[in-house]
């Protein structure tokens, strides 16, 4: 219904991705991806979001992709114990995906 209502945001994109994986259209994911990670490249909530989606497929590749993106873009890495009053950081969360 995302898809729908707003096909081009980002919780919708996610949407497709796992359309696209439910229709084996692994070369169209690929493409997608690649696309998110530019339109989307500063969006933090959004890289752990495509980064869930890469874990909850298996795809260990993708998740590198991403951290490795995160990475470029100098978000912080200093890897803490998690606190509610101090939530991980968008790199921090996928460096877990990751391990």
């Amino acid at each position: 219904m995302r898809q729908i209502a707003n096909p081009q945001s980002p919780t919708s994109r996610i949407d497709l991705l796992y359309a696209l994986r439910n229709d084996g259209e692994t070369e169209k994911i690929s493409r997608e991806t690649a696309s998110l990670l530019h339109e989307f490249a500063h969006d933090q909530p959004f890289l752990v979001a495509l980064a869930d989606f890469a874990t909850n497929i298996g795809d260990a590749a993708l998740v590198r992709q991403v951290y490795d993106h995160c990475k470029i873009l100098r978000l912080p890495w200093k890897r803490r114990p998690f606190s509610p009053s101090k939530p991980w950081s968008c790199s921090e969360i996928i460096a877990v995906r990751l391990n």
